[in-house]
C-alpha cells in the first residue's frame, strides 16, 4: 500500500479526519500464503471457510471467494448476505446455535450444508429430509469437546457424553442425508497444541462415527501477522502459520499418513486481514498539560484496539513536506471523553494539527 499524505489529504474530503486503508492485495497474498502452509506441511486438500461474522466488507469477502473460500455463516441474514455477496448456495456452511426450521429448510434448498448445533436441530434436519424425499441434504455436526480449559462453551452436540454419537446413526437412517464432515470452534484454544488436540477430537470421532466424513472443520482462532513493534510487547509470542500447519498436519498424517484423508477447513478469518488494514487519522489537537505533551486524533480505542489491551500501537507519521521530522515525546490518545483512551504513551516523534 503506497501511502503519502498527499493520499490521505485526499481522501479525507471524502471520508473525514478518520478512515480505514484497505489493501486487497495483501489479503490476497494472506490467503494463499495460509493455505500454502499446510501444503508445505503435507497436507494438499485444505480449504479455507471465510467467517461473514467475523468480516463482512464486501471487497475483502470479494477476494475470499475468488480465492475459493467456503462462505460460513451464522444466520439467515448472512445467508442472504452472502449470495448477495456473489456466494454459491452450494457452498455455504450454516453455522451458529439458534437456526429455525425455515433457515435449515432455506440452506438445505441451496445444496449448502447445515452444520447441527443441537439434537432439537437433528429432529428438524430429518423432518425436513422426510418432506422432501427427492433431495440430498448435507449436513455436518458440530462437536463439543474437551480440551481441558475451564469452561467447555455451550456450542455443539456433546462428544464427551456420547451425544453426538448417538445422533450420526439417526441421520445415517435417511437416505436423503449424508454427513459431509464434523466441526469444532473453541475460543481462547489458541496455541498450536491445542489445534493439533482439536484435530486429534474430530479424528478420533470420524473414526467412532465412521461413514467417511468428507471433511474436518477446525474452526478459527490463528494468530495472524503481528508486526514488530507489537510483538516486542507481548509475554508469549503469538504463533506462526507454519507452527499451526506443522501442529495440525502431525496429527492428521499420523491417522492418514499417505495424505488422502478428509479435506482439511480452516477459518483463519482476522488472522489474514488484520495487517491489510490501517487505520488513518488526522491529529486534531495538541497541548501539553504540566510535562506531558498531548496529541488528540480522529480514532479512539474502541476504533482500533477494542479489547481494550495495554498494548501501545505502532504508528506511522505522516507530514506535509515542508515539516521535518523531530524527537518530541507525546502521548497519542483517542476523541472520546474517557481517560483510558490512549493510544500510545511510547511515542517519541513530534505531532502537529493537521
Amino acid at each position: 500500500m503506497n501511502v503519502t499524505y498527499e493520499a490521505l489529504e485526499r481522501a479525507s474530503h471524502s471520508h473525514g479526519d478518520g478512515f480505514w486503508l484497505l489493501d486487497r492485495t495483501i489479503v490476497r497474498a494472506n490467503l494463499r500464503c495460509f493455505l500454502e502452509a499446510f501444503r508445505w506441511a503435507g497436507w494438499r486438500d485444505v480449504s479455507l471457510g471465510w467467517s461473514f461474522k467475523t468480516c463482512w466488507i464486501p471487497q475483502v469477502v470479494q477476494v475470499a471467494l475468488e480465492e475459493g473460500a467456503f462462505p460460513e455463516v451464522v444466520s439467515r441474514h448472512e445467508v442472504e448476505l452472502a449470495l448477495a455477496m456473489g456466494a454459491a448456495g452450494h457452498q455455504l456452511i450454516f453455522n451458529g446455535p439458534l437456526k429455525s426450521s425455515e433457515d435449515l429448510e432455506r440452506v438445505h434448498s441451496l445444496g449448502g450444508v447445515v452444520h447441527l448445533d443441537a439434537a432439537h436441530e437433528v429432529d428438524a434436519a430429518l423432518q425436513i429430509a422426510s418432506a422432501n424425499p427427492g433431495r440430498l441434504h448435507r449436513v455436518g455436526l458440530r462437536a463439543n469437546i474437551d480440551l481441558g480449559l475451564p469452561d467447555r462453551g455451550r456450542f455443539g452436540l456433546d462428544a464427551e457424553a456420547g451425544e453426538l454419537q448417538r445422533e450420526a446413526p439417526r441421520l445415517r437412517r435417511a437416505t436423503n442425508i449424508h454427513i459431509e464432515g464434523l466441526h469444532v470452534h473453541i475460543s481462547g484454544a489458541r496455541r498450536p497444541e491445542q489445534f493439533e488436540a482439536r484435530a486429534r477430537k474430530l479424528i478420533g470421532l470420524a473414526d467412532e462415527i465412521g461413514g467417511g466424513v468428507r471433511y474436518l472443520d477446525l474452526g478459527g482462532g490463528f494468530a495472524g501477522t503481528v508486526p514488530a513493534a507489537l510483538r516486542s510487547q507481548m509475554a508469549v509470542p503469538p504463533a506462526t502459520v507454519a507452527e499451526y500447519a506443522r501442529a495440525i498436519v502431525g496429527a492428521m498424517r499420523e491417522r492418514w499418513p499417505s495424505g488422502d484423508g478428509p479435506t482439511l477447513i480452516l477459518e483463519p478469518g482476522m488472522a489474514l486481514v488484520a495487517d491489510a488494514m490501517t487505520f488513518a487519522a488526522r491529529v486534531g489537537s495538541v497541548k501539553s498539560i504540566g510535562a506531558k505533551r498531548h496529541a488528540i486524533v480522529g480514532a479512539s480505542v474502541y476504533t482500533v484496539k477494542p479489547t481494550l489491551h495495554t498494548l501501545d500501537m505502532p504508528f506511522t507519521v505522516f507530514r506535509p513536506p515542508h515539516r521535518r521530522a523531530e524527537q518530541l515525546p507525546t502521548v497519542v490518545s483517542g476523541y472520546t471523553c474517557m481517560e483510558i483512551d490512549v493510544l500510545s504513551r511510547a511515542n517519541l516523534e513530534r505531532l502537529d494539527i493537521g
